[in-house]
């Protein structure tokens, strides 16, 4: 793309270091007629291009049959390494919820259960509502794909705390 050049000649931007093309959230680009997605959209989740092109090209469809604009949140689509000490991730850093909501109104939640590392990122204004988790566990995207939707839907930290598992593997306790 960058080696091609001309990009700029239809009116888009491209960014300096990944050499993708800069779009607003839902595609559009600075070009009214050019719509992005997939490996040539810049985003800050490049390592998760996949799932996050898929959904992001439906929606960019979606939006096209019903000229209403639906946008994919990206930040709450599951993220998981696959590293010997497995890494998954939903929501926002710790960082970036203290951009946004301020030093004061973020609180940390770090635990340890049997094998698995979990750190909550909550908004205190919020009834502790979670944000941001951020595992390190065997089979992490197992416990990711249970908690996600939970996580989704705005689920707080006391109520988390009460949710009960039956199952004894490492994804439950």
């Amino acid at each position: 793309m960058y080696i091609l050049g001309g990009l700029d000649n239809v009116g888009l931007n491209v960014h300096k270091r990944s050499y993708k093309i800069l779009a607003k959230e839902n595609g559009e680009t600075d070009n009214p007629s050019v719509f992005v997605t997939g490996s040539v959209l810049h985003s800050p989740h490049t390592c998760f291009e996949n799932s996050t092109g898929v959904q992001h090209m439906i929606n960019l469809i979606r939006s096209f049959q019903t000229h209403a604009y639906i946008t994919t949140n990206s930040i709450m689509i599951p993220r998981v390494l696959l590293t010997p000490t497995e890494y998954g991730a939903i929501g926002e850093t710790e960082e970036t919820a203290v951009a946004l909501y301020g030093p004061d109104d973020i609180s940390i939640h770090k635990t340890n259960i049997g094998p698995a590392y979990f750190k909550f990122v909550c908004v205190k204004e919020l009834e502790d509502r979670i944000i941001g988790m951020h595992v390190l566990a065997p089979r992490v995207a197992d416990i990711l794909q249970s908690l996600a939707t939970c996580i989704i839907k705005g689920i707080t930290k006391n109520q988390m705390e009460t949710l009960v598992n039956y199952w004894c593997t490492a994804d439950s306790r």
